[in-house]
């Protein structure tokens, strides 16, 4: 098995004549435990070519040569691979946790810098409502302004299952639903209301589709909805170009 090392080692190194690559590629169809070995050791080599884990494996390598025994145990180059496999495999995942967190971070701060919620309609103010949805409309609007969505969300949905037509309560229901973090309702009623560009608020819900991608960490789909937004004569098309611009 030490040999096998030594061997893999000069066949990734490409230290091997023709004759004794061949040789070794032929074990290789027939020594699973060759080739799973093999494997090992090509995806520890991939891992290292960050210059941070590239020092992590040179003092490995360091270590194992300058303390052949420890705890009174010999340790060659045997275990070298499988040394620097499981270090550098906990290295990697602790990277991973740290590069998560702060792309997660980096999202909601991005969301923070873009997002306000939309401005309410002044629809209904003074006259008196001329039907049930109407004054319903006013509860809801009044609700919105004053920053309770609790109670502006359930005026809109009662709009919205009763007039199926009624764009503008879907609209701001789906502001409500951010305000309070239900990201999936709102995306669902976006991209619902995305679906049909003929309305008045088509490119606002554009807009608002791709904040809450953000706020999902999807970036992806967020830059697919921006690409559509940026156009010069759409709603918010310059904050739309900026966004863009930090997502790609």
């Amino acid at each position: 098995m030490k040999n096998d090392i030594r061997l893999i080692e000069k066949y990734l190194n490409g230290e091997l004549s023709d004759s004794q690559k061949l040789e070794f590629e032929n074990r290789l169809k027939t020594d699973k435990s060759l080739f799973d070995e093999l494997e090992l050791c090509k995806k520890v080599s991939d891992a290292i070519h960050e210059s941070d884990i590239m020092e992590l494996r040179q003092t490995i390598n360091i270590i194992v040569q300058d303390k052949p025994t420890i705890m009174g145990l010999h340790i060659g180059r045997f275990f070298y691979w499988q040394i620097a496999a499981a270090v550098i495999l906990a290295f990697v995942v602790i990277k991973s946790v740290f590069f998560y967190n702060s792309q997660q971070n980096n999202t909601s701060e991005t969301f923070s810098k873009f997002y306000k919620p939309y401005s309410s309609a002044q629809l209904i103010r003074d006259g008196k409502a001329n039907s049930a949805n109407d004054s319903l409309l006013n509860i809801a609007l009044t609700s919105y302004e004053n920053q309770n969505y609790i109670l502006a969300e359930e005026s809109f949905k009662q709009i919205a299952n009763t007039d199926s037509t009624n764009i503008m309560a879907k609209f701001y229901l789906s502001i409500t639903y951010i305000e309070q973090n239900k990201l999936a309702k709102a995306k669902e009623n976006l991209i619902e209301l995305t679906a049909n560009n003929q309305h008045l608020f088509y490119e606002q819900s554009l807009w608002y589709l791709a904040l809450v991608y953000v706020k999902e960490e999807n970036v992806d789909e967020s830059i697919k909805i921006l690409r559509l937004a940026v156009q010069d004569d759409f709603y918010n098309s310059k904050q739309a170009k900026k966004l863009l611009r930090e997502l790609e």
